[in-house]
């Protein structure tokens, strides 16, 4: 039997919940490194012909990561973005900080920083 090759497609994409649990799939044991980080996250699906909000109350602290979809949108949710690109905000160490979060140097910004770098220290 031939080996598979997997590949990126750029069609593709990843619905708000999958991007959730591939966020909560790769942080296992992630902590944070100092005073806890808190906010919310509305995530949509481009790809759809009317995209649909999702909102994500998103917490890492000295016990780990908890991420709960909330029941109601939160119109002034921390970020509002594709879930796709969220993704790649986490996975992509090149990707620059989105730029519809407040701040860098708010929870968001800080959070990613800190799950890249979990990221780092794993494949290092």
């Amino acid at each position: 039997m031939g080996s598979v090759v997997a590949h990126w497609d750029p069609s593709g994409g990843l619905t708000p919940d999958a991007a959730v649990l591939a966020m909560k799939t790769m942080a296992a044991g992630l902590t944070s490194p100092g005073s806890t980080l808190e906010f919310d996250l509305t995530l949509f699906d481009s790809r759809c012909t009317r995209p649909q909000d999702y909102t994500y109350r998103v917490k890492l602290d000295g016990t780990g990561l908890l991420v709960v979809r909330e029941s109601t949108v939160i119109d002034d949710a921390d970020l509002r973005c594709d879930s796709t690109l969220w993704a790649n905000q986490l996975f992509d160490p090149n990707c620059p900080i989105i730029g519809t979060s407040k701040d860098s140097a708010g929870p968001v910004g800080r959070f990613v920083a800190v799950y890249q770098a979990s990221l780092q220290s794993v494949e290092n």
